[in-house]
């Protein structure tokens, strides 16, 4: 492959990331406060890919807490991320545990705190968030 296709494909990747960042700020406007979980999705202007990792994590998580399924990590051929392969396992999970998972996806505690308490507030996952217990200070 030549470089000057190589800067073109390159040049169309950025173009296709770029294109899923301002998709995502849209939401955000979109979203605000009625539908916490998603603006706080938007404010942390995560991929698409990375999207995709959070929500397979916190169904691990949730499922982990409430103790109501047998987890089954997504195919690592298909989806690769730590955060997947330290939540699909079998072991109890405390709160500490699921904002430390959820930190892998989003960059930091703090992000994963406001993260997990927004999907809390919009009301999904009552169970397993109920199992988890109060969020540690």
């Amino acid at each position: 492959m030549s470089s000057e296709q190589e800067r073109i494909d390159a040049l169309e990747a950025r173009v296709v990331e770029l294109e899923d960042r301002l998709h995502t700020l849209a939401l955000s406007v979109h979203y605000r406060e009625d539908e916490p979980y998603f603006a706080e999705i938007s404010r942390l202007m995560l991929s698409s890919a990375d999207r995709v990792v959070l929500n397979l994590v916190l169904s691990g998580i949730l499922e982990r807490a409430s103790g109501s399924a047998a987890l089954r990590r997504p195919s690592p051929e298909r989806l690769s991320h730590p955060a997947l392969d330290e939540t699909y396992v079998d072991a109890p999970i405390d709160h500490r545990e699921a904002v430390r998972l959820v930190a892998l996806v989003v960059g930091g505690e703090e992000a994963a705190r406001r993260l997990l308490e927004a999907h809390r507030r919009q009301g999904l996952g009552e169970a397993g968030h109920q199992a988890l217990g109060p969020l540690p200070a």
